[in-house]
């Protein structure tokens, strides 16, 4: 897949698109060019919205991943330390 859609081809438009000015008459291709790069701009606009949110979230999921594993390294860590401390604990028995 592309990393834009439009990579290959463009349109140029001939006259303004601002119809402030005059109306401009389009035969049937010229809509259907407009419509199609309208709709490939939205497209590759959304595209590009999710790759984000994905980097976004991997990197959530990164840290989270990280966080855990070092929960469970303190986790055993500490256990490791009472089990030590239970039997290397001098007995206040005489």
């Amino acid at each position: 897949m592309a990393k834009e859609l439009n990579d290959d081809w463009i349109s140029v438009a001939h006259g303004s698109e601002d119809f402030s000015f005059k109306v401009m008459r389009k035969n049937e291709y010229e809509e259907q060019l407009f419509n199609c790069e309208d709709e490939r701009f939205d497209l590759d606009w959304t595209i590009n919205l999710h790759t984000s949110a994905i980097e976004t979230l991997e990197k959530i999921q990164a840290e989270a991943q990280a966080a855990q594993d070092a929960g469970k390294m303190y986790a055993r860590a500490r256990e490791s330390v009472c089990v030590d401390t239970r039997w290397t604990r001098p007995s206040s028995r005489g």
